[in-house]
């Protein structure tokens, strides 16, 4: 299949990942599929947005929005058409969301392939069970909606769990800098200012030696916490559910579960953040009280609902422990550059204490707020998740971090890059 170079006055705008595979040149099928994909995510934006708000499209919409372009590719071949144009994309959507499903068959002539379909459909050999279906019913054989609310439940449990360690780090990063501060002020600058001239007045309150050794000692010790690091482990879970995670290979549990098998209304129900700290509900709030997710983007649509939602599926788990572990060096040394600020700062101290020939930084009021802003930047980035970010690299040493991938997950790989 070409693109008919020639197609004019038709309103779409080829979006970004669209426009990354054609320049790739690696994949053609895959760029064919997404390029169908994306005229039909923009034609149903643009011409049918209140009929996916009807009745006929309300309770299947996602089910709608990922299997029409394979419908749409699928008619383009039937047609037998070598070069296909955008309007015929736009016709061929215009049909499916206006025609009932007997006379857009007819129209295209895919009577004999609706007909194997709904052979295999009625078979179960389509639609197979995603895990989250399987384990409710494993959970609640006799009541699947039942043991779909227990999974609810079981995710949430794994989210607070994680949730709790990632706040308790937080306040770990937040008061090791602090403490740090505090000693080292109170124990360095009554020494410095008595060295540089016993009558010079201390600008600050200080703490006692002893308090301010114990509050220095503390803050060591955190900062030696972080340094040390420690993994995210989940909670124990029941045993029927464990069973069938370890049968089944899900080493990962279910700590992306939310990710990948809840709508982003219901996930975003179910989450709190605050200053960096996660918060998270014990059983999720009722459809009613979701949020109203409203979104005009369509990577967003593409890869969370339409034919990229697969691509998603399979490497975002992968994708995010790569970010992750990139954060989690960046953090590292970001730590070490706070570190070395600090001891830079304690060696001059005690050298000017030692020396009567070196002033400390201390003593330059300009060079002591540099030293202060210095500090109080390190600890903010540390607080966020620690720069630089993975987006930021060059190309070729992203595509060095993450591996070698086919067109579409590197298109996915550079759109999760700049959601996160």
């Amino acid at each position: 299949m070409t693109l008919d170079e020639d197609d004019d006055d038709h309103g779409y705008a080829m979006s970004a990942h669209v426009a990354a595979l054609i320049e790739s040149e690696e994949d053609e099928e895959a760029t064919v599929r997404a390029f169908i994909a994306d005229i039909f995510t923009q034609r149903i934006r643009s011409h049918h947005a209140r009929a996916m708000e009807g009745p006929r499209f309300s309770e299947c919409l996602d089910r709608f929005i990922e299997r029409a372009p394979q419908i749409i590719e699928v008619v383009v071949i039937t047609i037998g058409v070598e070069s296909f144009s955008i309007q015929q994309v736009q016709r061929i959507t215009d049909d499916l969301v206006e025609l009932e499903d007997r006379e857009f068959v007819a129209r295209y002539g895919l009577e004999e392939l609706f007909a194997a379909l709904t052979e295999a459909q009625a078979a179960g050999e389509r639609d197979p069970e995603t895990p989250y279906e399987a384990l409710a019913r494993h959970l609640r054989p006799d009541d699947p909606a039942a043991g779909a609310r227990e999974v609810d439940q079981l995710i949430l449990l794994v989210k607070r769990f994680r949730g709790a360690q990632h706040n308790r780090r937080q306040i770990v990063t937040l008061a090791a800098p602090l403490f740090l501060a505090i000693g080292l002020t109170s124990l360095g600058l009554p020494a410095l200012f008595h060295a540089i001239e016993p009558a010079t007045p201390l600008p600050l309150p200080t703490p006692p030696p002893g308090a301010a050794t114990v509050v220095l000692a503390l803050g060591v010790g955190l900062l030696w916490r972080i340094f040390q690091g420690s993994d995210v482990i989940d909670p124990p879970l029941p045993a029927a559910a464990a069973q069938w995670l370890a049968a089944h290979d899900r080493d990962y549990g279910l700590r992306s579960w939310d990710e990948l098998y809840w709508p982003t209304a219901k996930r975003l129900a179910c989450e709190r953040t605050f200053l960096g700290f996660d918060f998270w509900k014990k059983v999720p709030p009722p459809e009613s009280e979701w949020p109203e997710i409203r979104c005009a983007d369509p990577e967003w649509d593409y890869w969370e609902h339409g034919p990229g939602k697969p691509v998603s599926a399979r490497y975002y788990r992968p994708f995010m422990a790569r970010i992750e572990r990139w954060d989690h060096h960046a953090s590292r040394v970001l730590l070490g550059c706070l570190v070395l600020v600090i001891g830079a700062a304690l060696a001059d101290t005690v050298w000017s204490i030692l020396s009567r020939d070196h002033i400390g930084l201390f003593a330059n009021p300009s060079l002591k707020v540099g030293v202060v802003l210095v500090a109080m930047l390190l600890t903010f980035a540390l607080a966020h998740g620690g720069l630089p970010r993975l987006r930021w690299l060059p190309r070729a040493l992203r595509r060095h971090w993450f591996g070698p991938l086919p067109a579409d997950a590197e298109a996915y790989r550079d759109y999760l890059l700049g959601r996160t």
